[in-house]
């Protein structure tokens, strides 16, 4: 940065080095008997990782305008060091037995030894077995041309990130011309042994009158001993703790519809359907422990994982209610009274899907696909922000008197009424005092009723994430093969032109600005800006 800009000038230099060295053999083995083939491989693998990086900056300033190097820093400069190392050893082998090219059974296993785990417990040994059979080479049908079934379980093991088990030690702040040192915030006391999943999955692969293919998928997998950062008391010196923690169970079902439902000499269209459908519960935590804290936001937004319930539930705020009529609750001053922690619903979506188009009319071909989502809700940092500042439209209205409720409300009386002009009267029954159960008659500022009521509760911060989106569309024209001849070495060739981002047909946040299906993370929008739409043309070309 140089000298006379609007921040102090400012010079850094930087140096990362990355690297991955990998030592495979293998031994492989191929052979068929009669009605069987056999396939099978053992080997071994070593894989080093590592990583260092060093960082350096000037504070508060150049000594000398203009004078570009670490020395001329007024302040201690900052230093960044940062050095990995990482080791996995490993030995694996797998097998396929095939019976008349219908009949196939697979398995593999593999141990791996990582330098990233605890030496007592860094081995962690993973199978897997699959099984398929293609039934239509037994029944032959004119209406049925492939079907296939499938099944499958796999166990899979994982470990840490390099010296993820040590304490993390740091430059403190300074006292006076003393240096200091910190450790990391999070507990780790070594006793840590590999996260493990084990997955299950059955399918079916149809295919129907040569033009119609159906693929089915029922999965369900549980994720044990999963390593995790817990809550702690500060008193111990720490915010969180390493542990390995419980068992998170996922299930679900993947519907994949494919077809050509025209085809004709000069043109044809194939389309693709694709639906599924993801429910994740916690089925067990540590010992003593029900729930772990994934997220947090503002105005109590939590993302909590809770035993017996749902992966990524979302906990906030809510406007009380009176139980019997179901009114919501109104104090003295008209706001309404709340809860906290209370359910509001969960952060995966009910449902997701897609369908891809593509279109050819002789030369010309014309492709774009469509994906989307129903349910899943996501903390909007934008709705937040543009309705406690009054920057957003729904800021701007009329009260049921009429008047524009942006005006302050005046003085009000017990009997006849407010007798202001502007505010926001919100329906309810007053909950305490002498004009309990009575209709709420207190009008509140615009700004009263934006950043503080709706702030006690969280639809006005939780959004729906179900979309509707044309993500990508391409028109294109094949080069004919004449025009070609010039460029012996090209065999084809194809220019189109493209938009990526195309569309967002319709999504329940849109209305507040909200792009659901760009987020920052699954759970949360921290103040996106507006969505670019990208246009391009490009050559395909095959050699």
């Amino acid at each position: 940065m140089p000298t006379g800009a609007l921040t102090l000038d400012y010079f850094d230099i930087s140096q990362d080095r990355y690297s991955e060295m990998n030592y495979e053999t293998n031994i492989m083995y191929k052979n068929k008997f009669g009605d069987f083939s056999v396939d099978g491989m053992v080997g071994g693998n070593v894989r080093k990782n590592s990583y260092s990086a060093l960082s350096m900056g000037t504070q508060g300033g150049l000594s000398s305008p203009n004078y570009f190097d670490i020395a001329a820093s007024i302040s201690r400069p900052t230093v960044g060091r940062s050095y990995e190392k990482k080791t996995v050893n490993s030995v694996l082998g797998k097998a396929s037995i095939g019976w008349r090219d219908l009949l196939f059974v697979e398995g593999t296993l593999r141990n791996d030894w990582s330098s990233a785990l605890p030496s007592q417990s860094n081995s962690y040994l993973y199978p897997s077995l699959s099984t398929s059979f293609i039934f239509t080479e037994l029944v032959k049908t004119s209406w049925l041309t492939y079907g296939k079934l499938r099944a499958s379980f796999a166990s899979v093991g994982s470990d840490l990130g390099a010296h993820a088990l040590n304490l993390a030690i740091g430059n403190g702040s300074f006292y006076g011309t003393n240096p200091s040192a910190t450790i990391g915030n999070q507990f780790k006391g070594g006793g840590i042994k590999p996260a493990l999943t084990k997955a299950y999955e059955f399918g079916v692969e149809l295919r129907l009158f040569k033009k119609i293919g159906l693929d089915v998928t029922y999965y369900q997998n549980n994720n044990t001993d999963q390593i995790l950062g817990i809550d702690v008391t500060p008193a111990s010196g720490f915010s969180t703790a390493q542990i390995n923690a419980g068992n998170i169970q996922s299930k679900g079902i993947e519907i994949t519809l494919s077809g050509k439902p025209i085809e004709t000499r000069n043109f044809s269209w194939d389309v693709t359907l694709n639906w599924a459908k993801n429910q994740n519960s916690i089925k067990e935590l540590a010992p003593g422990i029900n729930t772990y804290l994934y997220a947090t936001n503002r105005y109590d937004t939590r993302l909590e994982h809770r035993v017996g319930g749902e992966w990524g539930t979302y906990y906030g705020r809510k406007w009380r209610t009176d139980p019997t009529t179901g009114q919501t609750l109104i104090d003295a001053t008209g706001q309404p009274l709340y809860d906290i922690n209370v359910p509001i619903g969960n952060v995966l979506p009910k449902f997701t899907g897609g369908m891809f188009n593509s279109f050819k009319y002789k030369s010309f071909d014309l492709t774009f696909g469509i994906d989307f989502q129903s349910g899943g809700l996501f903390y909007s940092e934008t709705r937040n922000f543009n309705t406690g500042a009054g920057l957003s439209q729904e800021t701007v209205g009329k009260n049921d008197k009429g008047n524009d409720w942006r005006d302050y409300p005046g003085a009000y009386t017990t009997a006849g009424g407010n007798t202001g002009a502007g505010g926001i009267r919100i329906p309810g029954i007053f909950a305490n005092g002498a004009l309990a159960g009575k209709e709420n008659n207190r009008y509140i500022s615009a700004r009263a009723y934006w950043y503080t009521a709706r702030q006690r509760d969280a639809s006005n911060v939780l959004l729906d994430g179900s979309y509707v989106k044309l993500r990508e569309i391409r028109f294109g024209y094949t080069i004919p093969s004449s025009a070609l001849k010039s460029l012996p070495f090209v065999k084809s060739a194809n220019i189109g032109f493209m938009v990526q981002n195309a569309w967002l047909i319709w999504a329940t946040a849109k209305k507040w600005g909200v792009d659901p299906s760009e987020l920052e993370t699954f759970y949360r929008e921290g103040g996106q800006l507006s969505s670019t739409r990208q246009f391009g043309i490009n050559l395909r070309a095959s050699f």
